[in-house]
């Protein structure tokens, strides 16, 4: 996860295809090269790596503001491996109405891609979610709701690695960007019972 100074707000999560490329690019180091991306179709190119691709998969949530008062350009990106016929990652792009929201876990909600067996902790994060969707358009405290979240039962959105055997995970960080006041907030336990470790400010070249 990370911004830059061309207004591009980005996070990601692990997508695991059964098919990997092991000739492609590491998706991580794709990630890097995203904050180097001027544009929302530079951002776009650099997952596609045209003549390698992708060796793995990912979801990348993405805000692009072009200017100071623009209107923010989001959308979700799903990514799967490239393949020796092809030599450059799949790539499907959503685009997410303002106003609106959208929310993606650790499986593909678009591409046909064929997964390893580990989608019931996303299914579960899917339906806590979904229990606040009365809720919508979220607020930045809504959001720290959500990401607080540990009714999921043996998957919760919160890890804290107590829930069961099944959950091995950890949730070792929160980010929650904040585009009217320009920040970037880290927490190191769940948003709504402390207070961010550390706060970013977002400093775009439009803002200057």
């Amino acid at each position: 996860m990370g911004f830059n100074e061309h207004g591009i707000i980005h996070s990601m999560n692990t997508l695991v295809p059964n098919q990997t490329f092991q000739n492609g690019t590491p998706i991580l180091f794709l990630t890097r090269a995203l904050l180097c991306a001027n544009s929302l179709e530079d951002f776009i190119s650099i997952l596609r790596d045209e003549g390698t691709g992708s060796s793995d998969g990912g979801s990348l949530n993405v805000i692009y503001l072009k200017e100071k008062d623009s209107t923010p350009v989001v959308v979700n990106i799903e990514v799967a491996p490239s393949s020796t016929t092809t030599l450059s990652s799949v790539v499907n792009v959503l685009d997410i109405k303002v106003g609106d929201s959208y929310e993606h876990c650790n499986r593909y909600l678009r591409l046909d891609v064929e997964e390893q067996p580990r989608t019931a902790s996303s299914i579960s994060r899917h339906e806590a979610i979904e229990n606040y969707s009365k809720r919508k358009p979220y607020c930045f405290d809504t959001i720290g709701e959500i990401l607080s979240d540990i009714t999921g039962g043996d998957y919760p959105i919160f890890r804290d690695g107590d829930a069961s055997e099944k959950d091995v995970g950890y949730t070792l960080l929160v980010c929650i960007a904040d585009l009217e006041k320009r920040t970037w907030s880290l927490y190191v336990g769940q948003p709504t019972t402390c207070s961010p470790v550390v706060v970013i400010p977002m400093n775009f070249i439009f803002d200057v």
